[in-house]
Formats: C-alpha cells, structure tokens, sequence
C-alpha cells in the first residue's frame, strides 16, 4: 500500500515576542548564497489496523473551536457551530479516503481545509450528480434515516428529495449565500430520486458551496418547525447524534445505531461506528489541552500549535503524529494601485530582496518550503508547478540577493530605496516576529519600513473591504483553493483583491476558467493561472504556517485524515475504534 510522505522530525525553538520599536531586530542568518534544504520527510507512522475491531467506548477529541457555542441557527452567521454540528450533519458529498487516502491508494492526503480535487470527491447523502453550464443534477441516496433520539422534534424517518430541497432553499436566505445566490435559479425536486439546482450563471464553485462547505450540514424541515436555534432540537442524518451540551464542559455525541455506513477490513464488512460515544470537551486554554493530550484524557488533539510539539514528542512515549505545512501562511499584501507597488520591477526586486529560508527557520521548525504560495506540494501536480519546474524568471524571485535587489530598485528610479508604512495587528505576536526580521532584511536593499500597529477592526479593514491600507499589511493567506487563489482574491475589482491587485492575462484566463464544466481542462487552465499569478507578485510570502494532528495509538484505522470535506475531520473517526487492552497496557 503506498504511504503519504509528511513532513516529520521538526523541532522547536520558543522565541520572545519582537517588540519593534524598542528591541533590535533578529540576527538573520549569514547566507552569502541561498541553500535550500531538502526537508527531513519520514514514511507516517501510522501503523495498519491491528486485530478485530472492537465496538464501544469513549472516544475524546478536540474541536477546532474551543468555546461555548453560539446559536446552531446558520440565519445568525456564526462560524463556530458548525464546527460543533459536524458530527451530527453531513454534507452532500465528502473525500473518499477510504479510496484515496493515506489507507487507500495515498493519492491525496485530506489535510487541506477548502480543499479537495474533485477527482477525490464521492457521495455522501447523494450518490451521484451531474453538472451542466445550466445546472447541477442531484440523485439522493435512499435508506438515509434521519436521527430518531429527539421525538419531540420528529420521529426517525427516511430522508427524501423535498428535504433536501428545503433545506437548500433555508440555506440560500442566510447571510453566507450572499455571494451564491447570485449564480443560482429554481431549485426543485425532479422525481423521487432527483433533484436539480439551476444556474443563472455557471460558476466552478458552486458545487463546493452547495455540497461540502462548512455550512451546508443536512438538517430537515422538522427542526426549522421545532426551533433550530435550540441545541437541544438539532437532529441529522450523521454517525453521531447529539445528546448533551453542557455550557462551559462539554459536547456529548452518541452513535447512530442506524447510520447508512460501513467499511470492509480484512474482508468483513462491519456497520459503522464502532464508538459508542464522541466526547468533544471545551478547553479555551491551548496548555490545558496540551496537559490533557499529554496524560491521555484525550485521544485525539486537533490543530496542536508547533509550540507544543516537543513536549508531545519527548513527553508522550508512543503518541502519532502527522505534521505538515498548514493551508495558509503569513504574507504581506501590497497596495499594488499606489508607488511604489503599483510597479511589478519593483514588486518583484522585494521578492529578491527577501530572505525566505530565514523566514522558514525562524522559529527552528524548519527546513519548511518557501514556494508555499500560491500552492504547494501537497496539491496534486495537475495545479501545482513545483520550484524547479517554474520559469527561469519565477525561479530567481526565491533566490535572495541583495544587490541585485537594489540594482533593480535604482533602475526603476530609486537609487536611495524609499520608505513604507506597513498596517501591523497590535496583538499579533507572529505577525510581529515576522515583520521584525523584514524590517531587518529590507533595510539592506535601502527600503525603511514604518510600523503602523492598530486595534483589531482597523486591522480587519485592511484585510476586508474597503481595505484601508497605506502601502501593505502583514497577515495570514490561504492557500488551499486554488480557485479562490484565482476567482477571488485575483481577478481585477473582487471585493476579496485586497491589495488592488490588476493583471489583464490572469483575468483573461479566469473568464475561461469560469464557465469551464470539464474538469481536466480546468485545472490546465488553474495550473496555467497559478502560474501567472505567482509570476505577478501579489504579494510576499513570507512562511507557511505548520499544522500538526495528535492521537494515540490505541486508536486504531484511523490514518491522520483531518479534512475530508470543509472543517470536517469527524467523519474518519466514525471508522476508528478504541483499543482498550493497549490503552491499559501503555498505563492509561
């Protein structure tokens, strides 16, 4: 069975917050010719499962948000409850990792959040679909029940076409289908089997809104009549069923002794889950949930900060790991419709004029990839471009040299540099530590940063419209959709274009890539984009930012999948089961 190469071994070094207007900057490493080195890689450490699976026991994880909930109701437009209900409401379609996965094929590795190539896509509470420039066509799964432990919201009962299409058209009046309900018309049910969605205008990402974003959870018409801002009423067709929030303690999710589900190991077909309780405890304290992770109070810490990850490693004999670098990183957007952005020399001396392997090593995690934007590898090769393989020209913007930085500076009329302001989080201590060594680094190629700290709403208008900014500010950029790369955050005039950022080729290429229903076509055209943009320089990407999952091993046939479908890293573990006799015998 072939395996996902992750990266592994990485260490950590702790580094004081830089406070830039009364510390020096970090001593930048002496680099006279820029060496990349090859990352530390290791097969994953996941072992296969072991023995028969075993039903019951209590599995406790992590959640990526660690508060108390607010209203499940997706009208209020809050994020977080979603996160909470993934247990509960599945989506339409989800990544096939069982098929593609790091226990299938090792095609894709599932750990990019708003991301997963449609080739690796399968149903979920439909079986299949097609999609036309008009429209997209839906055939339901039957034998789907809906959850039967809350009578006094509804009895348990088959899901069918109308519920799904009821539930679309609730979801298209809420506040996140603002962008969406642009592009779509009717939605009705065309037989018992069949629904169809039609479009006003094709776009590539209407199937992701529709099927497996974070806010598309299946709920039925009955629990909108009951009261869906109760999290006591909230019922779905998932592995789980939720049976108690407790403020300020705690999710308990129960199985779903019903759920469609289930999954051949050693050629015995087992319905699934095999848990019989999901415990998703609320621990704001990044320490706390450290220390419990360490002791074995929780069998799985999701998203566990790099700060922790020697202490893990060292202090938790046996524990598994998958670690990589994380769907988003810390860039600086540049005002590209004012000097001295708005020129792309210029641009792209800054880009020459940044040492991106300091930026890598800068907390000791490293050696990390600094071709993280605008994809990377663990993007398939049908859109990523690796470093190697880019232009000559695209290739020279990673290597750092300094005086040709300048040279290009005083060709293009500054001979004596120039200065910038630069917008900075006030409590953003990453971001600072990052600004800190630019500060360092430009100061070299004649350019002087001026540093502008502010609250957070004045930080948030920089990044949101009507994006008030000087000259550029420093923040984290995703990476992961690589159609959001190009249809939101690069065409001309997006209300996501931050900087102003304007290239007649690239939008020339997203106008085909927009109406384009073949998938193999569309990611040439993606790969091209990615490309052009890169080439452009948007902005400058400083680091990637490392994501790292934790469990032990007694649980068992579960691979390291964090993501197969947005926000969702529940689903895999309705396939794990808990080893109770290794957990007794490790002194837990």
């Amino acid at each position: 069975m072939k395996k996902r190469i992750l990266w592994l071994g990485l260490s950590f070094l702790l580094v004081t917050t830089l406070v830039l207007t009364a510390c020096p900057a970090p001593e930048e490493p002496v680099v006279e010719e820029p060496v990349v080195e090859e990352p530390v890689v290791e097969e994953p450490v996941v072992e296969p499962p072991v023995g028969v699976p075993q039903y019951g026991g209590t599995f406790t994880i992590t959640n990526y948000c660690s508060k108390d909930a607010e209203s499940p109701d997706i009208k209020d437009g809050y994020w977080c409850p979603l996160q909470w209900l993934q247990p509960v409401q599945e989506k339409a379609v989800i990544g096939d990792f069982e098929k593609y996965g790091p226990r299938g094929t090792g095609e894709y590795g599932f750990n990019l959040v708003e991301y997963i190539p449609d080739q690796f896509l399968t149903g979920a509470y439909i079986e299949d679909w097609e999609i036309y420039p008009d429209k997209m066509v839906w055939h339901i799964r039957h034998g789907i029940m809906w959850h039967g432990n809350k009578p006094w919201v509804m009895e348990s009962r088959e899901m069918t076409v109308d519920d799904v299409v009821q539930d679309i058209l609730y979801f298209m009046d809420c506040p996140g289908a603002k962008e969406l309900k642009k592009y779509l018309g009717e939605i009705y049910a065309l037989d018992e089997d069949s629904l169809v969605i039609e479009f006003t205008e094709y776009h590539p990402l209407n199937f992701y809104n529709l099927t497996w974003e974070d806010r598309v959870g299946l709920t039925p018409p009955e629990l909108i009549d009951a009261g869906v801002k109760s999290w006591e009423n909230q019922v779905g067709t998932g592995p789980f069923m939720l049976d108690e929030y407790v403020v300020g303690s705690h999710f308990r999710f129960i199985k779903n002794p019903v759920w469609y589900k289930t999954t051949t190991i050693n050629g015995v077909e087992y319905p699934l889950p095999f848990v019989e309780e999901l415990i998703t405890p609320i621990i704001p304290d990044r320490t706390t949930r450290q220390a419990a992770m360490r002791t074995g109070k929780l069998d799985h810490y999701y998203r566990v900060p790099a700060e922790y990850w020697k202490s893990l490693d060292e202090g938790a004999i046996g524990i598994q790991s998958v670690k990589y670098p994380g769907p988003e990183g810390y860039a600086l957007y540049l005002k590209h419709d004012r000097p001295p952005f708005d020129n792309l020399e210029v641009r792209r001396a800054m880009m020459i004029g940044t040492n991106f392997t300091a930026f890598a090593e800068l907390y000791g995690l490293g050696p990390l990839p600094i071709d993280w934007h605008p994809v990377y590898s663990e993007h398939p090769e049908t859109v990523y471009t690796p470093l190697e393989k880019l232009p000559l020209a695209d290739r020279i913007l990673y290597e750092y040299d300094p005086a040709e930085a300048r040279k290009i500076l005083a060709a293009e009329g500054w001979p004596d540099g120039f200065t910038v302001k630069c917008m900075l989080p006030a409590a953003g201590i990453y971001e600072g530590d990052n600004l800190a060594l630019l500060v360092y680094q430009w100061e070299k190629i004649g350019v002087t940063i001026e540093v502008n700290a502010v609250d957070g709403p004045t930080n948030s208008r920089a990044y949101h419209f009507p994006h008030e900014f000087a000259h550029m500010f420093i923040t984290t950029k995703e990476v992961a959709n690589p159609l959001h790369t190009i249809l939101s955050w690069g065409v001309t005039g997006s209300p996501f274009n931050a900087g102003a950022f304007s290239d007649p080729a690239l939008d020339a290429l997203a106008d085909k890539i927009k109406p384009e229903v073949d998938l193999v076509k569309r990611d040439v055209l993606i790969k091209e984009a990615l490309v052009l943009y890169s080439s452009a320089v948007p902005l400058i990407p400083l680091r990637p930012i490392l994501e790292g999952h934790y469990w032990w091993p007694w649980v068992r046939n579960y691979w390291g999948e964090n993501y197969v479908a947005d926000y969702d890293m529940t689903t895999p573990f309705a396939y794990a089961w808990l080893d109770q006799e290794l957990k007794t015998e490790m002194g837990y």
